[in-house]
This record gives C-alpha cells, sequence and structure tokens, in this order.
C-alpha cells in the first residue's frame, strides 16, 4: 500500500509506526534519494540509504570508528546474508555494546 505524505511529520511517522506495531517498509522519497526504513512489531530492525554517505559503515568511517580496510572486509562478510553490525562485531572490529551505542546514538 502506497501512500503520498508530503506534510506530515516524519519522526511523528516513526513514531505511529511503532505505537501501532506495524510491521514491513517505509520508503521516503527525496531530492532523488530513496530511504528505507524496516519496522517488526513496531521495532526500526534496520534502515537503508541511497544517498552513500548517509549509510551506517561510512559513517563509521567518517567518525574514525573503523578503517577503510575493516569497512571492506566486513562488507564482504554480508555476502553471508548478515547485516554490517554483526559482521563487524563478529570479526572483532567493534564490541557489541558499541554497536548498540552506534546505533541507538
Amino acid at each position: 500500500m502506497a501512500y503520498r505524505l508530503e506534510n506530515t511529520c516524519f519522526p511523528k511517522l516513526l513514531g505511529a509506526c511503532h505505537r501501532q506495531r506495524l510491521s514491513g517498509t517505509l520508503t521516503v522519497s527525496a531530492d532523488g534519494a530513496t530511504r528505507h526504513v524496516y519496522f517488526e512489531d513496531g521495532a526500526v530492525i534496520y534502515a537503508g540509504s541511497s544517498v552513500v554517505a548517509e549509510r551506517f559503515g561510512e559513517q563509521l568511517k567518517m567518525i574514525g570508528c573503523i578503517s577503510d580496510e575493516q569497512f571492506e572486509t566486513a562488507l564482504s562478510e554480508t555476502k553471508k546474508g548478515k547485516y554490517l553490525g554483526a559482521c563487524l562485531v563478529d570479526l572483532g572490529f567493534l564490541s557489541p555494546e558499541d554497536l548498540k551505542a552506534l546505533l541507538l546514538g
């Protein structure tokens, strides 16, 4: 189902998805960029962006949490079907506590 939400406040929309315990994907497009937020029972389980600089791994590199080499190594592990954050923890590049703090940031 698709709706046009030009006049909707994005944080309120996220809150409504959470309160109603919705599952699915919220896709937002603006200014040539597309962003997806994936929900399961109202909880955000993943988010993605077509803007490379907004992606989680790029943000981690930019703030110095991981190196380019660590990012590339972890990214290759995502081909096995795991999220980047889980790969970074499994490879020892981030602790589970650091990952959680960065995701909740």
